[in-house]
């Protein structure tokens, strides 16, 4: 899934055709580019961390022993795993809808891939199936990672 990662964020570099100018154009392809940037980033650092024995070291660090910890703890754990999914499924229905319902295809990187290479529309379909689980991935990544801080 690392390598997933990784591979999936570099084809968001494809959208830079060196033709920008400074505006509202270049920044949101830099904004792009970055968030794109920043799944396979948590990921590595959370398969570095686990791999090298550190991020078990700080669980086995953690002072377990108060009154009322794994309550408070237990419930806030609960809500925040809740709130993750919730907005990890909505933003995938959002996705799906805006991809197969609405009939408009988002992905600028896809989209360069479609035209350039003029793809026929049953495989147009299977690219827009394999950008939604590209995109599950993604959005999963970003929120449990972020909801661990």
């Amino acid at each position: 899934m690392l390598v997933v990662a990784w591979l999936n964020s570099v084809r968001y570099f494809a959208v830079v055709d060196g033709k920008e100018t400074l505006g509202a154009d270049l920044f949101v392809k830099l904004g792009l580019i970055s968030s794109a940037l920043l799944n396979p980033v948590l990921q590595t650092a959370y398969y570095i961390a686990c791999h090298t024995g550190s991020l078990d070291r700080v669980f086995r660090q953690v002072d377990l022993s108060m009154n009322g910890f794994s309550l408070k703890y237990s419930r806030r754990v609960k809500v925040v795993t809740v709130i993750s999914w919730l907005f990890t499924v909505s933003t995938i229905i959002i996705y799906m809808y805006v991809n197969f319902a609405a009939g408009k295809f988002n992905d600028i990187t896809m989209l360069i891939f479609i035209n350039t290479f003029h793809v026929s529309k049953p495989y147009v379909e299977i690219i827009k199936t394999v950008c939604a689980a590209l995109e599950l991935q993604s959005q999963a990544v970003w929120s449990f990672t972020q909801t661990m801080n």
